[in-house]
């Protein structure tokens, strides 16, 4: 508080002595006219000064009046917030000066002032007067001391601040805060454009930053900038050029001082008060000092801003250079250079049109917002550009460039673009390569100044440039990449037919190099691609050099193709098979260059070939044995019969009966023998049951001790408490096993360790996918492994062919036996061995896994009772025949005997008796037993019948009796067996 303000302080005090019913009072200072603006310099009982100047009798003109004639005025009733109030009003005189009042505001009554109190108020408004110049003088010097030092503060800054934007601001803020001015504003000229552009502000006003207005049209602002010269308005209200702002609508004075350098004016300075007079000279003096300050830094500021501008594009223009180089897409291209446009001219929308056939065709566009896109785009579908009409086609006509606002009345020749373009400013350059146009840029911008810079220009036609450049560049790529994708596009069904047929193709030097491969071959010799495979010599494609070498003299001597069969190894070694179809390709001195031809894998067809020679080598093992098994049967029938006949007559005592005992026996065991024989050469089906493969291998075991000798050590993995059920022809496991291990002993001549274990697994699907050889299922696995010798992968893969051996004296039929029988139980047989590490062998059978209920067998409990029927015997084998009628005779029936199926028809009908049972040989000369079955059927339908052979029934015969269900006996039987059987059918 200053020292004047302390003194009216006072002197108000004082008043309030004077008149004690004043509940409010205040000194007001007038203005440099009389009527002018008031000032409240000291006051009590009011808020604020603000509220002083708003309340009656102030607002009232009362003060004023006072003012202008010099002596007091009294009020008798002054409604003030509601209440009646009075109040006294005297003028504050100083020489002949008036310079305010003395306002004293007394609630309820008139204040009575008598002559006392009347020369003493007249003394505190002398005092006061004396007071409120001292307050004007302090403030002159205040504000006197302010303006220097805000022009010697914003040298500083000037001095030491680049941004021009920075110092224009605390410009504008020193305004507001040093003198209190409602609102200061800085304003920078675009004369070109015929606008000044808000840069800076400070106050009340709520215009935003970059506001551009006319010159011709816009206030005391714009006004000064067209003149060049200081305006002041003391009273706006009284001012024809004043233009009245919304957020400033309590301006009562404006100054506006143009800021000027070299004669042109670069901007202004705006300061407006909420009061009347309020500028003095000095003020004025002062804001055109700080203009003159500002003037000198602002042209600085657009020298190094055109400066850096003029980096700028330059950058721009290497950037655009390298952008648009970066590729040679043809559609990439054209969208980089409308983006980057776009940037680099702070635009809102680039077009950019390319010449074809005579028409401007827009490729490619660049909008900032989609409303702009949308209406563009309108307008382009509804009018057609050709060369030489509208803007772009005289601009693509005669290369020259147009700009709006230099350009007069380009727009009227395609009428539809005049009301979008009067909104905008734009810009049209040509697209140029060795004086050819290509095409034109279009820069549209909106919210701007009318025209564009003479430095925006150049920078358009830069860019032009060096987008028309790449432009050709992505054409001329485009043209060659549709020539070579042409060529691709061949080389692609070349190269599909090459990969896509399904035999190998190659060529290859004759060092070895593989030269091309397709995946075919790539797969059937087992690489990964292509380019392993060519890293391996072709040499190492045959299992052996030497095969090679013999292709090559094959191939090199032939003028035409030719095909060959060769052995070919895998990368992982296995061996396969091809047609090797080749032919050399030579120069002009008959020089092998390379060779070129197909492999087509007959691996399969190989493997096939060999199934079916196996399969015919077990077909004549099959025959040989059927055969063989056929004459045994009958031989051993007779051999059995006639020794059982011979023991049923011998006392007890009789030496003979042990021999013909021992006769009986191995006669049983080449009956057994005979069986084998039969199921290895698939003539014989198995005699299924359901057998516990632990037992069997336990029983096994002991035999099989005294047989391996001492320098095989047994061991044997099967729990007897564990049952594991198969169903199987028990002396078919028997031999399966015994098989093996023999083959285990003769692979352990030194002597070893002979293991035999069961386990039961599960094959799962995923088990089955990994396994090919497996089916889905629980099994057993019977497991005999040795540690002998072991086998290598060649012996492996013919280990179970029928007549292979490896031994001096082998037949070649164990080891083809065991896997004819394990595939009659329907099982899997794996082998696995390596050389030195012994062999095993795993056989797979399917498992049941419920026990089986004891199943009850019929024997015969003691001498059949003799019977009298007649039965008839067709027999070739005469032996045999003659054996069957002892046996039968002897049972007390009656026997018509024959000896093929033609003599068997005549012998029944020719009998005098009536027959019950026909007794047939199945194969029998001229004709079968079944021919002869069906013959009788006709003769007499109630007829019996029994078949016997010593062939399997397989095939015709086997389903004969499935379907008629007849009665069998297979050979050799014992008379005991033949006389139960027929006791059976007969009783049946």
């Amino acid at each position: 508080m200053t020292r004047g303000e302390e003194l009216l302080g006072s002197l108000l005090e004082a008043a309030r002595r004077v008149i004690p019913r004043a509940r409010r009072g205040a000194v007001l200072r007038a203005g440099r006219e009389a009527g002018g603006t008031l000032t409240v310099v000291s006051h009590f009982g009011y808020e604020n000064r603000d509220v002083v100047l708003s309340t009656f009798p102030v607002s009232g003109g009362d003060v004023i009046r006072a003012i202008r004639e010099r002596r007091a005025q009294v009020i008798a009733e002054a409604p003030e917030s509601g209440e009646s109030a009075a109040a006294m009003i005297m003028p504050l005189v100083d020489g002949d000066v008036v310079v305010g009042a003395l306002l004293l505001v007394s609630v309820v009554d008139t204040p009575r002032v008598g002559q006392e109190a009347s020369e003493a108020l007249s003394a505190l408004a002398r005092a006061a007067a004396i007071a409120v110049n001292e307050c004007a003088r302090l403030e002159a010097e205040a504000r006197h001391t302010a303006r220097l030092t805000l022009v010697r503060e914003v040298g500083k800054r000037l001095s030491s601040i680049l941004s021009l934007e920075e110092v224009l601001q605390q410009i504008a803020t020193a305004l507001v805060e040093t003198f209190g001015y409602y609102h200061a504003s800085i304003f920078l000229a675009d004369i070109p454009a015929g606008e000044i552009i808000l840069r800076a502000k400070a106050g009340r006003a709520a215009e935003p930053i970059g506001l551009r207005l006319k010159i011709a049209e816009h206030g005391i602002t714009a006004a000064a900038a067209a003149s060049g010269e200081t305006l002041l308005a003391n009273d706006v209200s009284r001012e024809p050029r004043y233009r009245q702002v919304e957020s400033l609508n309590e301006t009562a004075s404006e100054l506006a001082v143009p800021i000027k350098a070299r004669g042109r004016v670069v901007g202004v300075i705006d300061v407006q008060s909420v009061q009347r007079d309020a500028f003095e000279e000095e003020d004025v003096t002062t804001i055109e000092d700080l203009a003159d300050q500002t003037a000198s830094t602002i042209e600085n500021a657009g020298l190094y801003e055109e400066a850096q501008q003029q980096t700028k594009d330059l950058i721009s223009l290497y950037e655009a250079g390298q952008l648009f180089s970066s590729t040679l897409d043809h559609e990439e291209v054209l969208q980089e250079i409308t983006r980057r446009c776009v940037e680099a001219l702070d635009v809102d929308t680039v077009l950019l049109r390319l010449v074809e056939a005579d028409c401007l065709q827009v490729r490619g566009s660049c909008y900032r917002d989609s409303g702009e896109k949308e209406e563009v785009e309108r307008l382009l579908r509804e009018t057609p550009i050709r060369v030489g009409e509208g803007i772009a086609g005289k601009v693509a006509q005669t290369g020259e460039a147009a700009v709006s606002g230099s350009t007069p009345g380009a727009s009227a020749t395609l009428p539809a673009f005049v009301d979008y373009l009067e909104k905008r400013r734009w810009l049209v350059v040509p697209l140029k390569v060795r004086e050819r146009i290509i095409g034109v840029l279009t820069f549209i911008a909106r919210n701007a100044p009318l025209s564009f810079s003479q430095r925006q220009l150049t920078l358009a036609r830069g860019i032009a440039n060096q987008a028309a450049i790449a432009i050709e560049n992505a054409r001329l790529f485009q043209e060659a990449r549709s020539t070579n994708a042409a060529l691709r596009e061949s080389e692609e069904r070349f190269r599909t037919l090459f990969h896509g047929v399904p035999v190998g193709l190659y060529r290859s030097t004759p060092d070895g190099d593989v030269l091309e491969a397709n995946l075919a071959l790539v797969q059937m010799l087992g690489y990964p691609d292509v380019q392993t495979l060519q890293a391996a010599k072709a040499g190492s494609f045959y299992t052996t050099h030497q095969d090679r070498d013999a292709w090559r003299a094959v191939v090199d001597t032939s003028t035409a193709p030719s095909r060959t069969v060769v052995r070919l190894r895998r990368r992982d070694g296995t061996a396969i098979w091809a047609h090797d179809d080749a032919r050399a390709v030579c120069d002009e001195n008959g020089r092998v260059l390379y060779y070129e031809g197909s492999l087509q894998d007959i691996t399969e067809q190989k493997a096939l070939e060999e199934q079916l020679r196996h399969s015919q080598k077990m077909e004549a093992v099959g025959r040989l044995a059927g055969g063989v098994a056929h004459d045994f049967n009958n031989i051993l029938t007779t051999i059995r019969g006639y020794v059982e006949l011979t023991l049923r007559g011998l006392k007890p005592e009789d030496p003979l009966g042990a021999r013909l005992k021992v006769i009986e026996r191995e006669a049983g065991r080449a009956s057994t023998l005979t069986r084998q024989l039969l199921t290895f050469g698939r003539r014989q089906p198995l005699e299924l049951t359901v057998i516990d493969l632990n037992e069997t291998v336990l029983n096994l075991s002991k035999l099989l001790e005294k047989t391996l000798g001492e320098a095989i050590r047994l061991r044997t993995l099967a729990p007897g408490a564990f049952s594991m059920y198969i169903m199987a022809d028990g002396s078919a496991i028997q031999q399966m096993i015994l098989n093996l291990c023999l083959n285990a002993r003769d692979a352990m001549p030194a002597g070893g360790e002979l293991t035999l274990s069961t386990r039961a697994v599960i094959f799962d699907p995923a088990f089955v996918a990994l396994h090919p050889w497996a089916e889905c299922g629980h099994y057993v696995v019977l497991s005999v492994a040795d540690t002998g010798v072991g086998m290598d992968k060649q012996t492996q893969e013919r280990a179970f062919e029928p007549f292979f051996t490896t031994k001096e004296r082998g037949t070649g039929l164990g080891l083809s036996m065991v896997y004819a029988l394990v595939r009659q139980h329907r099982g899997f047989i794996h082998l696995a061995s390596e050389p030195g590490s012994g062999t095993t062998f795993e056989i797979y059978l399917p498992r049941i896994l419920e026990k089986p209920a004891p199943q009850e067998t019929q024997t015969s409990r003691g001498p059949l009772a003799r019977r009298s029927e007649a039965i008839l015997v067709a027999e070739d084998e005469e032996a045999v025949r003659e054996l069957l009628q002892s046996i039968l005779e002897e049972r007390g029936y009656t026997v018509l005997v024959a000896s093929n199926g033609k003599d068997a028809l005549r012998v029944f009908d020719s009998a005098n008796v009536a027959v019950q049972l026909a007794l047939l040989d199945m194969v029998m000369p001229e004709m079968g037993g079944i021919e002869v079955c069906k013959e009788l059927q006709r003769r007499q339908p109630g007829l019996k019948y029994l078949f016997m052979s010593g062939y399997s029934l397989d095939g015709a015969r086997g389903q004969f009796l499935r379907d008629s269900r007849a009665e069998f006996i297979k050979k050799p039987f014992s008379s005991a067996e033949i006389s139960l059987k027929v006791r059976q059918v007969l009783d049946s």
